[in-house]
């Protein structure tokens, strides 16, 4: 076909979308997608999307839906494509839909909110772009590539928004609506306002899925077919609508068997007075919704919304009913990916499901257990495709019986999983209605275990306990094949939270060799108080898979106080000789919007010999080992290893019992009188050493750096006075020797520009326990001036980033006892450079000078204004020193240039990049490399290009090879693409910038997809590195953190050992 061309039959286009690039698959018929057993996760909400938006075909991404295509003979007006539009957003499964008519092809963003066919005139923002059929069939090739790589995604930023979910939307709404109902003149409790809407959310998906009409039901007086809200609408009394909801929710009560719709009485109902059944009927009716966040209920279609929503409306309403106890007990709603993510790596490797019997020991409102269903009766349907109704209903009510366990200790939840498994069972039925179910094979099965025996009259079988999973009421059943789920988390220690109560109670349940897979906080490894669980836990359980999220802390769990991370393990003892964990530690990325879908950069994943975890438990630090890997190249684990050889801090400052060279400790604490009064256990009152007046240092937001000037302090009676403690008395009281000069002060937490909070002082200062210091003799000022600019550097917090617990996964804080692990050997030690004493010297020197003219500009300071104009050009002169001083600090330790390079590349990109609060934050790590104006990046693919050539180039003339290298490089705009040649010569030449053709990045992508996998939400990535005759080829995504210099030595390792076995091998023989 021509450029020109407009004319193409259904069958070409189709065709032209079947060549597709590797790790793409299009499926152009419903039978195609069938006979695909890996997109069984998919296979049911595919199968009704197919039929509702009248699909053509099906593109998916590694087995993930991504885009869907319809195909009109007609043309399709605005109204009818911005109606298609909200459909397939309603599905909230993939990210776009293709509309092909007669005149052009539209592209939908399924990432942004719909409107409604009669306000089409302007463009919407889910309308991303229209072109001729001629232009996209042409490109078609091109445009599945950018989908691949996500720059179709970044190149239309602004039609793509994580947030704007049909699930975040609904949420908005039900939470809008519910303010109204309990608002002034409505009346309504928190509980019924959200019972009221949770029954009237469950009968609009009854209603659009068709497994109830209305119509049957005489209560509510309407024709076949009515919509709820009409149903509501044309009934003329308060009382004869109280009278309707009664007698419906009461009717769903007895088909449902009590799940979700419990006793409703007529004086329950009354409680809806005219104003919140108005507000309920405009909500239903679709009348105007308030906020930025939401939707009128037109745009909601109950039909094709995921049965798993229910899960978001039952954790929304807990939360706001009991928040405390949310806290408390740590219930998170676990987004949809996420838990199909846990799933599918539960099922890694597990080739058939057949009988294999699943429990999930916190279910909450049942969002694995449907998943499970989902997935098992899908399988099930795949290999009966001919059963006939009460052979399938039979298979899958065994299914439910035999293969699902769900247990919550919170009735409602159970009640909500139960509803929600009766959805995902109704649902795999034509026609689904309860009725037609009811007349062929009797009243759904009771499935609920009430924790009271009494209430169990009815029960069929049970498949949700209402019990607490660690202290039973009744015996549990046991031996599973697979424990999933996300246990609650609780409490910030580690020691005695309940989810390591969980995963230590969880192997009870397994089969031997089971498999468990769950949620847990990534402070169940990575917080100091977990060593003494991990030693004893890693030695009865086998631990094969650690999926580390904290990158993705405020990202899958907005208002979770803490990261999560999967851990899949086996119920065996390790072999401790030879056992490893697969440590996988996601970055976030840009190249899929959809929430939990989360890309592994090659990068992002490690092996960790589990006896170094268990020897890093026996000592304390097992939290240091996963954090290290969490950011840390192999280039980095080197290095730290190096850095941890070396004498610590903590080798020469102690407690004063101790008698080490220098006093630490923390400051004191304040004794309440009042508190002293009202509570008989409150400790008593130590006598004060301080007469009042002296000088106190409060631990404020706006903590000095690097010098602490007596302007900065208050008079310490005045500050005791202020928080009404006694002046006289103290709750404890440290070694006087703390707070003499001269003296380092630390702040636990992280201040601007990721410096942390230290200050040195050569007075006498009192501070309180939120602070520490570190005090020594006046012989030791200048190495404790040393110490100060030293824990302010860019070493001192490329070491702690990488080994401190919270810094970059929870909290952005360091632990004392952390701190006073980083390496600090003294002049003479074999570890410094041999004038260490000197450099010592003239560091103490150059911060004197700076506190000496401090001390007397503050004196100048006539006003408020001129002192905060003070205050800035104090701290740009702090920023200023220390820049210039961090070339002294590489110099004491005699670190070479690739060791600075891992420390700036960590201090620049890393740490500004971690945990981001929300997807769209701008971060250096993911800034596009040619597009960064950041000291060493600001020349694109240069200083990696520079980096590699010359690390092969030395460790070439080191083998004593003639061989050098030359560098080519640039980037592929559409797919945002970058390769960089490295040509194997006799001579090096300079880095020359050059863009790659399409023709080589479409056959690199084939060799990058072949290498890639995908598993549930987790998208496993590969850059490639191909080698072609004397040259090799680098393709990578172009965010910066794959072509930094560390990139650069990390890629230059790769490439010199994989020459180094291809020359093994040949020299053996092995071709």
């Amino acid at each position: 076909m021509t450029a020109q061309s407009t004319v193409m039959t259904k069958r070409e286009l189709l065709d032209a979308h079947k060549s597709t690039p590797q790790g793409l698959m299009f499926y152009a018929s419903l039978s195609e997608l069938r006979a695909d057993r890996a997109l069984v996760s998919y296979l049911h909400p595919l199968t009704r999307a197919w039929h509702d938006l009248d699909l053509d075909g099906v593109l998916c991404l590694e087995g993930l839906p991504t885009l869907y295509l319809t195909i009109r003979h007609k043309r399709v007006s605005a109204e009818e494509a911005a109606d298609l539009q909200r459909r397939f957003w309603n599905q909230g499964l993939a990210t776009i839909l293709v509309i092909v008519d007669t005149v052009n092809v539209r592209v939908y963003s399924g990432l942004s909110r719909p409107i409604k066919p009669q306000d089409v005139k302007n463009k919407p923002e889910s309308l991303v772009e229209v072109l001729n059929l001629a232009d996209y069939a042409m490109n078609i090739q091109s445009f599945m590539l950018q989908l691949a790589t996500g720059s179709y995604y970044r190149s239309h930023v602004g039609h793509f928004h994580a947030d704007s979910t049909v699930d975040a939307y609904l949420l908005n709404n039900l939470r809008a609506t519910r303010d109204k109902l309990i608002g002034e003149g409505r009346g309504l409790a928190v509980e019924a306002a959200h019972t009221i809407l949770a029954r009237t959310l469950f009968v609009c998906y009854l209603t659009d899925r068709k497994i109830i009409d209305l119509g049957d039901f005489q209560e509510c007086r309407c024709a076949s077919g009515t919509p709820f809200g009409d149903m509501l609408a044309a009934l003329t009394t308060d009382e004869d609508k109280q009278r309707s909801l009664c007698g419906l929710f009461s009717k769903l009560k007895d088909d449902f068997n009590g799940s979700m719709f419990e006793p409703a009485t007529l004086a329950e109902c009354r409680q809806l007075n005219r104003h919140a059944l108005n507000d309920l009927t405009h909500f239903l009716q679709g009348h105007e919704g308030t906020g930025q966040y939401t939707l009128d209920f037109w745009a909601y279609d109950f039909h094709l919304i995921p049965v798993e929503t229910i899960s978001a409306v039952y954790e929304d309403f807990l939360k706001k009913e009991d928040e405390p106890t949310k806290r408390t007990k740590g219930a998170y709603y676990t987004p949809r990916f996420l838990a199909e993510t846990v799933i599918d790596l539960a099922l890694r490797g597990q080739a058939s499901l057949e009988g294999k019997r699943f429990l999930d020991p916190a279910c909450g409102s049942g969002i694995f257990l449907v998943t499970l269903f989902n997935r098992l009766s899908a399988i099930w349907m795949m290999d009966h495709s001919k059963a006939d109704y009460g052979r399938k209903a039979d298979a899958l009510k065994a299914i439910l019986r035999d293969q699902l366990c769900g247990v919550d200790e919170n009735p409602t939840a159970c009640r909500i999983a139960c509803f929600s498994l009766y959805l995902a069972f109704l649902d795999c039925f034509d026609p689904p209605d309860i009725k037609s179910y009811i007349s062929r094979k009797g009243k759904l099965p009771s499935i609920l275990k009430y924790r009271d025996p009494t209430a169990n009259t009815s029960l069929a079988f049970p498949v949700i306990h209402e019990d607490d999973f660690l202290n039973p009421s009744h015996d549990l059943p046991k031996d599973f094949d697979f424990v999933v789920g996300n246990p609650p988390w609780s409490g910030r220690g580690a020691a005695k939270g309940l989810h390591h109560r969980f995963a230590q109670k969880i192997p009870e349940y397994l089969s031997q060799g089971g498999t468990g897979c769950i949620l847990l906080p990534s402070k169940s490894f990575l917080n100091e108080e977990s060593n003494r669980f991990q030693e004893q836990w890693l030695r009865t359980v086998t631990l094969e898979e650690v999926v580390q999220l904290a990158d993705y802390s405020f990202i899958l769990f907005k208002e979770a106080k803490c990261p999560c991370m999967i851990v899949r393990f086996r119920a065996a003892q390790p072999d401790l000789a030879t056992a490893s964990v697969e440590y996988v530690a996601p970055k976030v990325t840009r190249i899929d919007y959809r929430d939990g879908i989360i890309p592994v950069a090659a990068s992002d994943r490690k092996e960790i010999p589990l006896r170094q975890v268990l020897a890093a438990a026996r000592g304390g630090v097992a939290p240091s080992v996963w954090k290290q890997y969490l950011w840390g190249t192999p280039r980095d684990i080197k290095f730290l290893e190096m850095l941890q050889q070396m004498p610590r801090l903590d080798e020469i400052a102690g407690s004063p019992e101790e008698n080490k060279r220098w006093v630490k400790g923390q400051g004191f604490q304040p004794f309440y009188p009042e508190k002293a009064a009202s509570n008989a256990d409150y400790p008593k009152g130590k006598e004060t050493p301080w007469s009042g007046p002296e000088r106190f240092i409060p631990a404020t937001r706006d903590f000095p750096s690097m010098i602490l000037l007596p302007a900065d302090c208050i008079p310490l009676n005045g500050y005791l006075r202020k928080i009404k403690a006694s002046e006289n008395l103290l709750r404890r009281s440290p070694s006087k020797q703390l707070f003499q000069p001269p003296l380092v002060i630390i702040s636990q937490g992280i201040g601007k520009d990721a410096m942390p909070k230290i200050a040195f002082s050569n007075d006498t200062v009192i501070f309180q326990d939120s602070l520490q210091a570190i005090s020594g003799q006046p012989a030791d000022e200048d190495l404790l001036l040393f110490l100060t600019v030293y824990l302010r550097s860019k070493l001192a917090k490329y070491f702690l980033f990488h080994t401190s617990a919270n810094w970059g996964t929870e909290r952005d804080k360091i632990l004392f006892m952390e701190l006073l692990r980083i390496p600090f050997p003294l002049p003479g030690s074999e570890y410094v450079h041999r004038n260490a004493d000197e450099i010592v010297r003239q560091v103490a020197q150059k911060v004197r000078s700076l506190k000496k003219k401090m001390e007397n500009d503050v004196r100048k300071q006539a006003n408020v204004l001129a002192a905060h104009a003070w205050q800035e050009d104090r701290s740009r002169q702090v920023d200023a020193l220390q820049a210039n001083l961090e070339p002294l600090i590489y110099k004491y330790f005699d670190l070479i240039e690739q060791e600075i390079i891992l420390i700036e590349d960590a201090v620049d990109v890393a740490i500004p990049s971690a945990t981001p609060g929300y997807f769209d934050k701008p971060i250096p790590s993911r800034a596009r490399v040619r597009s960064i104006n950041m000291g060493s990046y600001s020349d694109g693919l240069a200083k990696y290009a520079e980096t590699l050539s010359k690390t092969l180039n030395e460790w070439a003339a080191q083998s004593k090879s003639t061989v050098r290298t030359s560098m080519v490089g640039g980037i592929h705009e559409k797919t945002d693409m970058a390769c960089m040649t490295v040509e194997l010569t006799g001579h090096a030449e300079p880095f020359k910038e050059k863009a790659p053709s399409a023709e080589t990045i479409v056959a690199v992508n084939s060799l990058a997809q072949s290498a890639a996998s995908r598993v549930g939400g987790l998208d496993y990535l590969r850059g490639i590195i191909v080698f072609d005759g004397s040259r090799i080829h680098i393709f990578k995504p172009t965010a910066l953190i794959g072509w930094t210099r560390t990139a650069a030595l990390n890629d230059a390792a790769e490439i010199y050992a994989r020459i180094a076995n291809a020359r093994h091998t040949m020299q053996n023989g092995d071709v």
